[in-house]
C-alpha cells in the first residue's frame, strides 16, 4: 500500500482554516 503524502493545497487549506478559527476565537473572547 502506498502512503499518501499530504497535498500542498490540502496543507494550505488546513492552515487557512486554522487561521480563520483563531481569528474567530480572538474576536469572540475580546
Amino acid at each position: 500500500e502506498e502512503e499518501e503524502e499530504p497535498d500542498q493545497s490540502t496543507i494550505a487549506a488546513d492552515l487557512q482554516l486554522q487561521k480563520k478559527r483563531n481569528e474567530l476565537l480572538e474576536c469572540h473572547f475580546m
